[in-house]
């Protein structure tokens, strides 16, 4: 029977969307438009930024596996003449790493969420539009 295609599905639905994390539900397309400019910058449009934070982001998961892969033994052979400085360093720095890659998927996310708001608004143009257009 052909109509069996058009039948909803048995299966529990999902949850059509989920909450927005950065917008409230009565922000205007203009404070939405206002909040993204704060994001930008220069000259960039979202897909530009996004580009930039994508990559920015890669970089750090890149550098905190290399502080990672270090090989143990030199650190602990060092600390007999004094580097056990080293040990302490390369771990703050991994957990600098981590928050700094924290940050900049929290302004992915937001940017993402943004212009997702935006589109679904009608801003259809949303991310190739520059700063100075909003």
């Amino acid at each position: 029977d052909s109509t069996e295609v058009w039948k909803p599905s048995s299966k529990p639905s999902k949850p059509q969307q989920k909450k927005a994390k950065y917008i409230h539900d009565e922000a205007t397309t203009e404070e939405i438009g206002r909040r993204l400019v704060t994001i930008l910058e220069g000259e960039e449009t979202v897909m530009q930024a996004l580009t930039r934070h994508g990559s920015s982001i890669r970089e750090m998961k890149a550098r905190e596996e290399k502080l990672r892969k270090k090989k143990p033994k030199k650190r602990k052979a060092s600390t007999t003449a004094g580097g056990g400085e080293q040990a302490e360093t390369d771990g703050e720095e991994l957990k600098q790493l981590k928050a700094g890659t924290d940050r900049t998927r929290a302004v992915v996310e937001e940017l993402t969420e943004l212009a997702d708001a935006l589109l679904f608004r009608g801003e259809t143009e949303v991310y190739d539009l520059k700063r100075q257009d909003w």
